[in-house]
């Protein structure tokens, strides 16, 4: 129950000062009826509401972006001369999903002072527009939310 409170307050603070986190919703560790995948009520369950955010993992974006290259690639025609610049443009939504996890990660070390130690594919949200999705023109409507604190 600690870490739940932790976590709250925690997320209520930095909520307020870095857009790569979201607000708690009312009290921490509230008791409730949970349902497990059986549909058998868990035991006693605490929990903490957090604020809706759009978005898949940063795991199911990469897994899509992964696709998405294995479609193209089956699809196009290609030589040798031109493999090097497909290689680069395939590349790019990777890098740019990295610079956008480096800046919120930043903005949470640098205005929270918090820095996070559970962070994995699993605590990354990735909302990007789907008229966004496979392009590198414009990469500022991406928004990345990290959960888990």
């Amino acid at each position: 129950i600690e870490r739940l409170r932790k976590e709250q307050e925690i997320s209520s603070q930095l909520s307020t000062r870095c857009s790569a986190v979201r607000a708690p919703l009312g009290n921490a560790c509230r008791v409730g009826m949970i349902t497990d995948h059986q549909g058998g009520i868990l035991n006693n369950p605490r929990f903490i509401c957090f604020e809706w955010t759009p978005g898949i993992t940063l795991k199911e974006w990469i897994k899509s972006q992964r696709n998405h290259l294995n479609l193209s690639a089956a699809t196009e025609t290609s030589d040798n001369d031109d493999i090097e610049g497909k290689n680069r443009r395939s590349l790019m939504p990777f890098i740019f999903m990295a610079c956008h996890i480096s800046k919120a990660l930043a903005e949470i070390h640098e205005v929270g002072g918090v820095v996070l130690n559970n962070l994995s594919a699993d605590h990354i949200i990735v909302n990007e527009p789907q008229d966004n999705e496979g392009s590198c023109d414009d990469d500022s409507s991406i928004s990345i939310h990290m959960i888990s604190l």
